[in-house]
């Protein structure tokens, strides 16, 4: 027999080893698929009956051999819990239910959560009780009709451990659904701030909502659809409100800041002077530039020499403003006595910022090489391009600079010399 005899019958021979083999794992799926649930127990629901106990589940995961990666699975046990229709009715699918209602079952759902037509089965992750009352929600919101839907959370609410799960994520996602007072009615007077929050704005009642809002508990996002819904200033809220809802980096902090620019100075002042030490506090120094200059500069010139240098930069950014030699200065402070990201925020801050004073140090930094060579490099480039629509003389001055650079004195009398 030849060679290519033998490696035709040796690639036959493993091609009959592969099916056979997949035969008995499909075997043995079907096998194990068609044993009855070890069932521990079961209780019945308005038109559903839950059970729960154990299972096999087939669990697939991916191995290399090699540069082939390769399925393998094996089967592994299970608890379960799930709820089965009793009464005939259309098959349960989130897509079929208004966008409301689609967005409600979407946050109930669960990677480990299988839906068929009449039963939501869940594989037990964390405690047995939390994924029952999951699905237990999930199902009165997937079970027709549609326009029964808040009688029956509002039934479910009413159980005991139910109340505030059912209430929070329904009051959530369901705030623009004509119904929904009926479940935030619901909520009393001992629940959770948000969730008392939420209910007053559903309901309409607005010194509620705004004395709810001031609470420290509050979360700022919630406290501005207080303010949304009642057309109330933003100012009533409290300071507290305004500063974070101010630091937002999204529409609602966009909002805010335009509010605080159309308060009288002097309470824009009292609103951002406590946030100028805090996290915010670069953002605050912007605004108070902005809308109460002589009350912001001194503040500015303080912090400019704050021990934090990354920040230091931001202020410095600042200060060039309305006072851009003593900014340079710093910043060029800032490239000679510290490393890492701060330094390489100061050298591009001299970049967009620079004038012929900062041209020496970054000629130095980029002859110098190393890791902050390129960013001096792309810097000296952007300085150059800015000088150039600028007199001759101002450039000429920057060109024959020593190449150990002048003191800022020094370039500024050189500077007047050429003028």
């Amino acid at each position: 027999m030849d060679e290519a005899s033998i490696l035709v019958l040796g690639v036959v021979g493993l091609a009959v080893v592969a099916i056979v083999v997949t035969g008995l794992q499909s075997r043995q799926r079907r096998a194990l698929a068609e044993q009855v649930d070890e069932v521990e127990g079961e209780r019945a629901e308005p038109g559903a009956v839950v059970r729960w106990g154990h299972c096999q589940e087939w669990v697939e995961h991916t191995v290399y051999q090699g540069n082939n990666a390769v399925r393998r699975g094996k089967w592994e046990p299970f608890t379960f819990v799930e709820i089965q229709a009793t009464q005939h009715g259309p098959p349960m699918r989130p897509s079929t239910l208004p966008r409301a209602l689609r967005s409600l079952a979407q946050a109930l759902d669960r990677e480990h959560t299988t839906l068929y037509d009449d039963r939501i089965r869940a594989l037990v992750k964390t405690d047995l009780r939390d994924e029952e009352r999951r699905i237990l929600f999930l199902f009165n919101v997937l079970r027709g009709p549609v326009d029964e839907v808040f009688t029956r959370l509002v039934a479910l609410s009413k159980r005991p451990g139910f109340g505030y799960f059912v209430l929070s994520q329904a009051l959530e996602h369901l705030a623009e659904v004509p119904g929904v007072e009926a479940l935030a009615r619901r909520v009393e007077a001992e629940a959770p701030v948000p969730l008392r929050l939420q209910a007053a704005i559903i309901l309409g009642e607005a010194d509620r909502a705004l004395d709810l809002a001031l609470k420290p508990e509050a979360p700022p996002t919630l406290a501005w659809k207080a303010v949304e819904r009642f057309g109330e200033a933003l100012a009533a809220l409290g300071d507290r409100v305004l500063r974070a809802l101010c630091t937002l980096d999204d529409e609602t902090g966009q909002r805010a800041r335009t509010h605080l620019r159309t308060l009288p100075v002097a309470r824009a002042v009292e609103v951002l002077t406590p946030m100028v030490e805090t996290e915010g506090g670069l953002l605050a120094l912007t605004l108070l530039l902005e809308l109460a200059p002589e009350a912001a500069q001194p503040r500015v010139r303080r912090l400019a020499s704050q021990p934090n240098p990354e920040r230091r930069v931001g202020v410095l950014v600042l200060l060039h403003t309305f006072d851009p030699e003593a900014a340079e200065a710093g910043l060029c402070a800032v490239v000679a006595d510290f490393d890492g990201d701060a330094r390489t925020q100061a050298i591009r801050a001299l970049g967009r910022l620079g004038t012929e004073r900062t041209v020496p140090i970054l000629r130095r930094l980029a002859d110098e090489g190393g890791v902050p060579a390129e960013d001096a490099e792309a810097a000296l480039v952007e300085v150059r391009e800015r000088l150039s629509q600028r007199p001759v003389g101002a450039l000429a001055l920057a060109d024959h600079a020593p190449a150990g650079g002048l003191s800022l004195q020094a370039t500024a009398e050189r500077e007047a010399e050429g003028t």
